[in-house]
């Protein structure tokens, strides 16, 4: 039961985790001129440490590398 939740949450955060680099890349092309390195950096960094959590709850539950 443990190992299909851990998959199941693993995936999840492969979702937001990509939803949030998405996210990061429309931010960044629409900016402009203006652009700011910051938010995109930002945005990167939270989908790593997201997809960082999935595979860590993955790796604890199911035993999967």
């Amino acid at each position: 039961m443990s190992a299909r939740l851990g998959n199941v949450l693993y995936w999840i955060a492969c979702i937001v985790s990509i939803l949030t680099v998405g996210i990061g890349i429309v931010i960044w092309y629409n900016e402009g001129y203006a652009r700011s390195e910051g938010v995109s950096v930002g945005f990167a960094f939270a989908a790593i440490i997201t997809w960082g959590m999935g595979w860590a709850l993955r790796y604890i539950l199911a035993g999967e590398k």
